[in-house]
Formats: structure tokens, C-alpha cells, sequence
């Protein structure tokens, strides 16, 4: 990451690179989103009454993405040291989201559940790999602090794996397409995709390769996408999405 593009005097021009520019679209994406779901009707006061786990949830949630934009910036400013001494809160951030994560999906899915809802399969698909899929690639680059090249690659890529509630609240908010069918989640799919293919370009353009970090992590989220529809359809995962319903009650 080129962090320091020049020296002016004893002041120091900074020339913002591809990551910063990625991370504040992840974040504009994400705020607008839940934007939309949540923080207009909560000023509306017309957001419906929620666990308290919900807002919590939401809490670690944009966290980490003001924590993700000001990392990517300290290292723009060459401010590696400070940089590096916020790595702790972002590890708690990142572990918390996890958490309240697995327990909003759960609380979510007990509520569809009851209400006999179909597209409580495929919501909760998409809710476990947005967990999953970020929980393995963080610990990826938890294991990569020494590569800063893999390192911010995983953190990106862990970000892009639960982007796709930002859009899934965007495609029904802003365009009204529901979760009726398998088609539906396509869209959701290729819009996350399209920040995974912007790295893969960059990666083309930069290093005349795919860096290591951006197959494995590219590979994290895609290939559970390509098995949607079987698993979301399989009687193993109907039973898991019930047995996961009832952890709630």
C-alpha cells in the first residue's frame, strides 16, 4: 500500500490508496443500508420493538466498519504505530460482531420459524455466511499480522463476507425485490462479488498475479454462493434451520 506520496515542505501529502477508497465504499454501502432499515425508522420512531441483542448487534456491526475506514487511513498517514495499537479493539469488535451476529441470526430465524415463513431458509443461509465466511477470514489475517499484504487483504475480504445484509436491505428498501425465490439471491451475490473482482483486478494490475490472500479469500465467499440452492433446499439444513429456531425458546 503506497501510504506516502510525497513531502511538501515539513508538511506531508498523502495519496490515498486503492484499500482506503475499497473500505469507505464498503462503508457507504453498509451505512446506507441499514440507513434504510434502521436508523430512519428508529428517527421515525416507527422501528419495530427488537431484542436488545438486536441493537447491540448493530452497535459492533458499524463499528467495525468506522474501525475498518480509520485503520486503512492511519496506514494511508504512515501512522503504522497507531495503527497497530488499535489491533486489540479491533479483535474485540470483530469478536463481538460474531457473537451478536450468531445470536441475531438465531433470534431471526426462531421468529420466521414460528410464522411459518419460507424464506427463513435462504435468510439464514445468508446470515451463516456472512458469520462464518468473516470469522475465517479475520482469523486469517489475525495469522498474517506480519504480511501486511495478505493482512489487509483477509480484513477486506472478512468485510466483504456480510456485506450482502447491507444489500439484501437496499435490493428490498430501495427495489423492492424480495426473497421468494433462489433467483432473488442472485443479485445480493453479485453486488458482494463486485468489491471481490475490483481486488482481483487491482491484484492484476498491481502485482501481475492474484495475491495468495485474495484466491483463499475470494474462495471463502463465492463458493457457498454457487451451492445455494441445493443446501438451502437439503433436508440436513431444514432441520439444522429448525434446530436452530428453537435455541432461541
Amino acid at each position: 500500500m503506497a501510504e506516502i506520496a510525497s513531502n511538501v515542505g515539513t508538511g506531508r501529502a498523502v495519496r490515498l490508496s486503492f484499500f482506503f477508497w475499497l473500505a469507505i465504499a464498503m462503508a457507504v454501502l453498509v451505512f446506507g443500508g441499514f440507513g434504510i432499515s434502521y436508523f430512519q425508522p428508529m428517527a421515525a420512531g416507527t422501528f419495530p420493538s427488537a431484542s436488545p441483542v438486536v441493537h447491540v448487534h448493530g452497535f459492533f456491526y458499524f463499528s467495525w466498519m468506522v474501525f475498518l475506514v480509520v485503520q486503512v487511513a492511519l496506514v494511508n498517514q504512515g501512522n503504522v504505530v497507531l495503527h497497530r495499537s488499535l489491533g486489540l479493539l479491533g479483535i474485540s469488535i470483530g469478536t463481538a460482531a460474531v457473537i451478536f451476529g450468531c445470536m441475531v441470526t438465531i433470534l431471526f430465524t426462531q421468529r420466521l420459524v414460528a410464522d411459518s415463513d419460507a424464506t427463513v431458509y435462504g435468510l439464514m443461509y445468508i446470515s451463516l455466511l456472512a458469520v462464518l465466511g468473516f470469522s475465517v477470514l479475520l482469523v486469517l489475517a489475525l495469522r498474517n499480522l506480519r504480511n501486511s499484504e495478505a493482512h489487509k487483504r483477509y480484513i477486506l475480504l472478512a468485510t466483504a463476507s456480510f456485506l450482502i445484509a447491507g444489500f439484501n436491505r437496499i435490493f428490498q428498501g430501495v427495489f423492492g425485490l424480495g426473497v421468494e425465490t433462489d433467483l432473488t439471491y442472485l443479485p445480493r451475490y453479485l453486488a458482494v462479488d463486485a468489491f471481490i473482482v475490483a481486488l482481483i483486478v487491482y491484484d492484476w494490475r498491481t502485482l501481475g498475479k492474484l495475491h495468495h490472500a485474495t484466491v483463499v479469500g475470494s474462495l471463502v465467499n463465492i463458493v457457498p454462493q454457487v451451492f445455494h440452492a441445493p443446501i438451502v433446499h437439503s433436508s440436513t439444513y431444514i432441520a439444522l434451520t429448525h434446530w436452530l429456531g428453537r435455541l432461541a425458546t
